[in-house]
C-alpha cells in the first residue's frame, strides 16, 4: 500500500505475550506449592494418590507452566525485538529520502514584529512541523531551519538572501504562520502563491563551524531584549556581507519529544530547589537572577537547535560565527571541536542532513523563547547589505472579487460594436 511496516499487530502480540507470563506468574505458580517438598517411600504414592483425587490426573504440572512461560517470553522477546529493527531501519530510511525544499523568504520595507508575536510564531512552527508519536517513532522527526545566504544572485552579483527548509507540503502552511507576525512577508512567492523552491543548489563548503550552548540547557541563551535593538540576522547579514565571499548561516529547528520537556523542566525546578538549600533558603542576586531568566523560557516549547556557519575557509566562517557568540545572557553559544568529522558535515551540508543523535550533554536543546532571538527577521535598518525586498504590501481583498485563472492571457477592451449589441441584447 503505502510502504509502512504495520505497528498494530506487532505491538498486539507483545502485549499477549506479557499478559501471558505476568497470568502464569500469578495465578498458576502459587498452586504448585506442593511441589516444593517431596515425600519418600510409600508416602509418594499416596500424596500422588491423594492430589489426584482433589486435583484430577494432573495434567498441568509444573514443567508445563514453565515452558508456557519461556515460549510466552520467547514469543514476546522475538517479536518486540524485531518491531525495534523494522522501525530503526525505517527511521533510517526516511532520513535519507525524506524530500525538504528551500524557499527564499520574500522580505518587506517594514519587517518589525512583537516579540510576543515572534515567540508564537516560533512555537507555531515547531507545532506545525511536529509528527504524530506513532509517526515519529515508525519514520523520525522532520525539522524547519532558517538559512541565510550570500552568494551569487541571478544577474551574477552578490546578494543576501533569507531562506526557509522545509518540507514542501509544510510550506503553505508556513507562509501562513510567517504572515501572522509579519504581515507583510511572503515565503517562496511575490503576489501570488503557492510557494515555490528558489532556484540554484548549495555547493560543498570548505569549513563548516557548529555551536551549541555553553552550559546546561537550562540557562536561557538571551535575556530581555530592549525595544529597537538589533537582530542576530542583522548582525549575520552584516558579517555576511563583509567578508565578501559566498557564505551560509544555517538555524536549524527540530521539535522534541514531550516527555523530554517535561524532563527539561524537572531540571529547571530542581536546580532551583539545590539554590535555595545551598542559600539557606534565601536566594542571592545572582542566583535570583539566573531563575528569573529561565523562567521566563519554562513554558515555551522545546526544540534541538543545530547552528551552522559555513564558509570557504575556517577564518571566514570564524568571523561570521562570532557575531552569534557575542549574543549572550545566563548562557552563549559556544564553537564545537569536530577535528574527525569536518569533512563528514562539509558533504551533509548541501543537503542539509541533520545530526543522527542530540548531544550527550543536551546542550542543543532550546526554548522558543530563545530561538525567537535568533530567528527575528531583519529590519528596515539593514541599509548596506545587498537584500531585495517587496515594496508592495499585503491588502485585503473583498470575498466577491474573482479570481483569474493562472494562464490567463491579457484582455484587451471591448470595440464599439460589441458594446452596442451588449446594450441591445440588455
Amino acid at each position: 500500500m503505502n510502504g509502512r511496516p504495520r505497528t498494530g499487530p506487532a505491538l498486539f502480540l507483545i502485549a499477549v505475550g506479557l499478559l501471558m507470563s505476568v497470568v502464569m506468574l500469578a495465578v498458576l505458580i502459587p498452586k504448585l506449592g506442593h511441589l516444593a517438598h517431596r515425600p519418600a517411600g510409600a508416602a509418594v504414592a499416596m500424596h500422588r494418590a491423594a492430589h489426584r483425587r482433589h486435583h484430577g490426573h494432573g495434567w498441568l504440572t509444573f514443567a508445563h507452566v514453565l515452558w508456557i512461560v519461556a515460549a510466552s517470553a520467547l514469543a514476546s522477546t522475538i517479536t518486540g525485538g524485531g518491531w525495534i529493527v523494522v522501525s530503526v531501519r525505517r527511521r533510517l530510511a526516511s532520513r535519507l529520502t525524506r524530500v525538504y525544499g528551500l524557499f527564499e523568504i520574500r522580505l518587506s520595507l517594514h519587517d518589525e514584529a512583537r516579540e510576543q508575536d515572534i515567540i508564537e510564531m516560533v512555537e507555531a512552527l515547531l507545532g506545525a512541523a511536529r509528527e504524530f508519536p506513532e509517526q515519529r517513532s515508525r519514520e523520525g522527526q522532520p525539522f524547519v531551519a532558517v538559512e541565510a545566504h550570500y552568494g551569487r544572485g541571478v544577474h551574477g552579483e552578490l546578494e543576501w538572501v533569507l531562506c526557509l527548509r522545509c518540507e514542501h507540503a509544510l510550506a503553505p502552511a508556513v507562509d501562513g504562520i510567517l504572515s501572522t507576525a509579519y504581515p507583510d512577508v511572503r515565503v517562496g512567492y511575490q503576489f501570488a502563491g503557492p510557494p515555490r523552491e528558489i532556484d540554484g543548489k548549495l555547493k560543498r563548503p570548505g569549513h563548516v563551524l557548529r555551536y551549541r550552548k555553553q552550559r546546561s540547557f537550562v540557562f536561557p541563551l538571551v535575556d530581555e531584549v530592549e525595544p529597537g535593538a538589533a537582530r542576530p540576522l542583522e548582525a549575520v547579514a552584516q558579517a555576511q556581507a563583509a567578508a565578501g565571499v559566498p557564505s551560509s548561516v544555517r538555524i536549524q529547528l527540530t521539535p522534541c519529544a514531550l516527555p523530554v520537556e517535561r524532563f527539561a523542566r524537572t531540571r529547571l525546578r530542581s536546580r532551583e530547589a539545590r539554590l535555595a538549600a545551598s542559600d539557606g533558603g534565601r536566594l542571592g542576586s545572582l542566583s535570583r537572577s539566573e531563575l528569573q531568566a529561565a523562567a521566563r523560557s519554562h513554558s515555551h516549547t522545546w526544540c534541538w537547535l543545530e547552528v551552522q556557519v559555513a564558509a570557504p575557509d575556517r577564518e571566514t566562517a570564524n568571523r561570521i560565527g562570532a557575531v552569534l557568540l557575542a549574543r549572550r545572557g545566563e548562557n552563549r553559544l559556544q564553537r564545537r571541536w569536530m577535528t574527525w568529522r569536518q569533512d563528514l558535515y562539509c558533504d551533509r551540508f548541501p543537503t542539509a542532513y541533520p545530526p543522527l543523535l542530540p548531544s550527550a550533554t543536551l546542550r542543543t536543546l532550546a526554548s522558543a523563547s530563545e530561538v525567537a532571538q535568533l530567528v527575528a527577521l531583519p529590519g528596515g535598518r539593514l541599509k548596506n547589505v545587498p537584500v531585495r525586498r517587496l515594496a508592495l504590501p499585503r491588502l485585503p481583498a473583498p470575498p466577491q472579487l474573482p479570481i483569474a485563472d493562472a494562464d490567463a492571457g491579457p484582455q484587451r477592451p471591448p470595440t464599439r460594436s460589441e458594446v452596442e449589441d451588449e446594450r441591445a441584447r440588455r
